[in-house]
């Protein structure tokens, strides 16, 4: 996408410790793309949001965020409301969103991408006041997340691994009830979905699309680490959505009844209940102009 007057933010400590050294190549070739780049570094949490809250606010006609899965949680909620276009840029671990869009997930290649791109609208999601774009966990998986402290998330990937299967045994499992349009679900954990991609490549809702008004809740309805580490597997080969106990189901406000830890976006967002919606409002999101509709 073309832009006049675009402003980059740049996570310089988001991802793997090896994924950081490409951040000054980055804004390099950025700069070749983008001549009239600005570019604004985040130092602590909030400060995405609080810098993409200003740029939307200016003469800027294109907003890049540079990092992983939590800065552009804290940008989109940053943006709200605003139809200036985000284009995103991987230098997290997972990067969902990243893959749900297609983008190549080496950084620079992405950027020549977005310069080439389309905007399109799609959909957010809101977990009581926070706005999310990917998902929300509520159980197992956040419980994972709020256990992996921000000094260890420069092992990348390796440091959610290990959280997983200490979770395993250390986790409770409690019923806990969901409410999605009003219908009541019971299960052990659940992740409500607005895309694809979750923890990376791994497509959690194969059949969720960023530009469709809906969320859908994925069920996990058994119990103890040998069934959850079936589910895990399961998730990894494409599979669980063949299990008995594993039930999707459709809605537009889905309440989380139970007292849950939660995460969205791949950030711990604390304990519900809580109650998920889909915003009016649509975010323009720069696609790569490759990308299947």
């Amino acid at each position: 996408m073309n832009a006049k007057r675009p402003a980059l933010i740049l996570n310089p400590v988001a991802g793997p410790f090896w994924r950081r050294r490409k951040a000054q190549r980055l804004i390099e070739h950025l700069q070749t793309l983008y001549p009239d780049l600005t570019v604004h570094r985040t130092g602590r949490a909030g400060d995405a949001e609080r810098l993409a809250r200003q740029l939307a606010s200016g003469p800027h006609d294109l907003i890049l965020a540079a990092g992983g899965d939590g800065t552009y949680h804290e940008v989109i909620n940053g943006m709200r409301d605003s139809s200036v276009p985000l284009g995103i840029l991987p230098m997290g671990t997972g990067n969902s969103l990243v893959r749900e869009l297609e983008l190549p997930t080496d950084p620079l290649h992405a950027a020549t991408a977005i310069r080439g791109g389309v905007v399109r609208p799609i959909y957010l999601g809101q977990c009581d006041h926070r706005l999310f774009i990917l998902m929300v966990g509520a159980g197992f998986d956040a419980d994972i997340v709020r256990s992996v402290p921000p000094a260890k998330k420069g092992m990348g990937m390796l440091a959610y691994m290990l959280a997983g299967i200490i979770a395993l045994f250390r986790y409770s499992y409690p019923t806990m009830t969901f409410r999605v349009d009003g219908r009541e679900m019971k299960g052990t954990s659940g992740i409500v979905a607005k895309a694809r991609c979750y923890g990376g490549p791994f497509a959690i809702v194969p059949h969720v699309r960023l530009d469709r008004p809906e969320l859908i809740l994925c069920l996990f309805k058994g119990r103890g680490p040998l069934t959850y580490l079936k589910y895990t597997l399961g998730v990894i080969a494409g599979l669980h959505t063949r299990m008995a106990d594993v039930e999707f189901h459709s809605g537009t406000t889905i309440d989380v009844e139970s007292p849950v830890p939660l995460q969205a976006d791949g950030e711990a967002i604390g304990i519900g209940p809580a109650r998920l919606t889909i915003v009016p409002m649509t975010l323009n999101l720069v696609y790569p102009a490759f990308h299947k509709t």
